[in-house]
């Protein structure tokens, strides 16, 4: 008797255990508010289905993605994507990826950016820059890469503009206001200058993600 009541005192703790990971495995929906979605699985298909006409030109090749799978992130060597959007304004945003640089010495390139220039996320160095376009004046933050891939997300929320490296906050600003609005985004290219790197599970959101968000994503 005393044997099982021993064995019982153990048991509680992996018990409760168990019942606290039943109890959150209804996470955050990583799917809720998304706009555009390019897994870049040897692919160009935007996995929302909302119709945004992604187009590609140039150079672009199968890569390894950070788990060294084949095939599972596209390396943009001299080429770009294209995407068209329904006027999403940049004062509700969220914009996430995987990215690995071709090297930590190219200075202004754009990874992504709208034509309307309602924001961008750009390589100088080895510093990514977030920045929201809004009247009268912009908000730009930087964080410090190192080589190899990197998970990166700038958000906003009208009030905020964020950056998260490897689903750490690295800068915040305050920058409230209605920005600009923009119905095409660019990706590896901007007024055709190439950027070469290598991207993977590119998301953009119509509203900021919050920390603990960016965290699940920058574990995927």
């Amino acid at each position: 008797m005393k044997r099982k009541l021993f064995f019982l005192i153990l048991m509680l703790p992996l018990f409760f255990q168990h019942c606290s990971k039943d109890n959150n495995k209804g996470g955050p929906d990583l799917n809720k508010g998304l706009f555009a979605y390019f897994k870049l699985d040897n692919d160009f298909i935007d996995y929302t289905g909302n119709n945004s006409n992604p187009t590609h030109f140039g150079t672009v090749i199968p890569a390894y993605d950070k788990n060294g799978n084949a095939d599972n992130a596209m390396y943009f060597k001299s080429g770009l994507l294209i995407f068209k959007t329904d006027s999403i304004s940049a004062d509700q945003l969220t914009v996430s990826f995987w990215f690995k640089p071709e090297n930590l010495t190219v200075y202004g390139n754009f990874i992504t950016v709208s034509k309307e220039y309602a924001f961008g996320i750009e390589q100088h160095a080895d510093q990514i820059g977030w920045m929201i376009s809004a009247p009268p004046k912009s908000a730009y933050i930087l964080g410090t890469i190192k080589a190899g891939w990197t998970h990166i997300a700038g958000t906003t929320d009208g009030k905020e503009v964020k950056l998260y490296l490897n689903g750490i906050l690295v800068a915040t600003k305050p920058h409230p206001g209605k920005t600009y609005g923009t119905k095409t985004v660019y990706v590896a290219n901007w007024n055709g200058n190439n950027f070469p790197c290598t991207l993977d599970d590119l998301r953009y959101y119509d509203h900021a993600l919050t920390g603990e968000e960016v965290k699940l994503l920058a574990k995927q």
